[in-house]
């Protein structure tokens, strides 16, 4: 990111113009920009409590296919896996939240295993090894504890 006064808010932080216009013509990203009162080209940072400046789960997603569209279209990398690791690198709900997902849905335990186990080549692009992905979720949070050693 580079500081320019076109499209960057208090941080100093800004999109390339190019990135900033696949952001607005991304169709759910666009909705949520106008419905808050963003002006198209131009967009502030929600912050936190802390006033920590943040993505939703739409933006991050909409970041995450444009730089797998960009860098990494012939990779066959899925967006959640991307999505994954930014959560886990970000450890955005890691303190004092509990169960609650994070910023893209997936809870910080298994965000965890999709990152350990999404380094194996033996896993499928999805995080999730094939026999794992045949697997129906119980809601129970052993149970990527028992897929883990599935294989042995």
């Amino acid at each position: 990111m580079e500081n320019d006064n076109n499209n960057s808010d208090e941080t100093g932080f800004s999109l390339d113009p190019e990135d900033m216009e696949k952001m607005w013509n991304h169709p759910i990203v666009s909705k949520e920009w106008s419905k808050s009162g963003e002006k198209q080209g131009k967009v502030r940072f929600s912050h936190d409590a802390e006033n920590r400046p943040y993505l939703s789960r739409v933006e991050l997603r909409a970041i995450t296919e444009i730089i797998l569209s960009k860098h990494f279209s012939t990779r066959g990398v899925k967006p959640t896996v991307l999505c994954a690791l930014a959560e886990i690198v970000s450890m955005r709900f890691v303190n004092g939240v509990g169960p609650r997902p994070g910023i893209t849905g997936i809870d910080y335990p298994i965000a965890c295993w999709l990152y350990k186990y999404g380094k194996d080549p033996t896993v499928c692009c999805s995080g999730l090894s094939c026999r794992a992905k045949e697997r129906k979720p119980s809601g129970d949070r052993d149970e990527f504890k028992r897929i883990e050693g599935h294989g042995k």
